[in-house]
C-alpha cells in the first residue's frame, strides 16, 4: 500500500505532504507524496571495508510513504519565489513549507489522468505554520501548532511544554522553574510545591531518537541528585497533539531513485 522508507525531517508527521526534490542537475520538485508515518530515527553500521557501499549514510531520519506521484517539474526558482525568496535546499532531509508556500505552487501531474490524485495528494495540510505567543495562545492553538514549525529545541520548550505545564498547575500551590539546578546537571523544568520542594522533572527534546513504538520508558532519561532519582521525569518530542509540516526531500543519487522506483 506504502510506498518504502524515505528520508525525511526529524518532525515529519503522519499525513504530511511531501515534496520531493532533485538537486542539480535538475534541481527541481518532481513527485509529491504524503508521509504514511511518523519521521523514525534508524541507526545502521556500515562496513568501511564492503565494495558495495551506499550512496548516502543509512543513519538518519525515515519516513514511510504513499506511493510517488510524478508531476511536471517545479524548478528552484519557482519554489524559491513562492517562499518569498527565503528558501535555502541545503539539508539532505528536508526543510518545513508553510502553507502560504504550497499554495502559490501549480502541482500539474506528468499523466494528465492522474491529475485527480495530485489534487488530492497537494491539498494544503492544516496547522499554525507560525508560532504563535505563548503568553497569550489558548490551547485550541497549541493544538493546532505545526511540528515543523519548532526548528528549535527552545521552541519546544517556549511553545509546547512551558505552556502546557501553566496550565496544568492553574489553581494549585505549585509553580514552574526553569533550568533548575541538580548537582552538576540541570533539568530544563521542575514542577516545586508550595515549599520550593521538586515534585517533577521535564526534560525537553525536539525529538527522541528511539525505534517507531519502542516503549516510552525505554527512552526516558532519569536525572539524578545525589545518587537518588527524581520523582519523575518527562521527556516531550515536538510532535503536538495535530499539526502538519511540509517537507522537500532532497534527491542525493537521482539514478538510484530510478532503480528504487522500478
Amino acid at each position: 500500500m506504502y510506498f518504502n522508507d524515505w528520508t525525511a525531517a526529524s518532525t515529519t508527521r503522519r499525513g504530511d505532504l511531501l515534496l520531493i526534490y532533485f538537486i542539480k542537475p535538475y534541481k527541481a520538485v518532481h513527485f509529491i507524496a504524503r508521509a504514511a508515518t511518523d519521521a523514525h530515527f534508524v541507526k545502521e553500521e556500515v562496513d568501511e571495508d564492503s565494495t558495495d557501499k551506499p550512496a548516502f549514510s543509512p543513519t538518519q531520519w525515515w519516513a514511510d510513504t504513499t506511493p510517488f506521484v510524478e508531476i511536471e517539474p517545479i524548478p528552484f526558482e519557482q519554489l524559491k519565489a513562492s517562499a518569498h525568496g527565503g528558501l535555502i535546499l541545503n539539508s539532505g532531509t528536508g526543510i518545513f513549507l508553510s502553507p502560504q508556500t504550497i499554495a502559490g505552487l501549480d502541482f500539474r501531474a506528468k499523466d494528465p489522468a492522474r491529475q485527480g490524485e495530485v489534487d488530492r495528494l497537494a491539498t494544503i495540510p492544516t496547522g499554525l505554520a507560525d508560532l504563535p505567543s505563548p503568553s497569550t495562545m489558548t490551547l485550541d492553538e497549541w493544538r493546532e501548532i505545526a511540528a515543523g514549525a519548532l526548528k528549535l529545541e527552545a521552541h519546544v520548550s517556549s511553545h509546547i511544554v512551558e505552556p502546557l505545564l501553566r496550565w496544568l498547575i492553574a489553581d494549585r500551590d505549585l509553580s514552574v522553574v526553569r533550568e533548575y539546578k541538580i548537582g552538576k546537571r540541570q533539568a530544563d523544568f521542575v514542577i516545586v510545591d508550595g515549599e520550593g520542594s521538586p515534585l517533577h522533572v521535564i526534560e525537553v527534546k525536539k525529538r527522541i531518537k528511539s525505534a517507531h513504538g519502542q516503549p516510552w520508558e525505554d527512552t526516558a532519561t532519569s536525572l539524578k541528585s545525589g545518587g537518588t532519582p527524581t520523582t519523575s521525569t518527562w521527556q516531550r518530542r515536538s510532535s503536538t497533539p495535530r499539526g502538519s509540516c511540509w517537507s522537500t526531500t532532497r534527491v542525493v543519487n537521482p539514478r538510484a531513485f530510478s532503480r528504487a522506483t522500478t
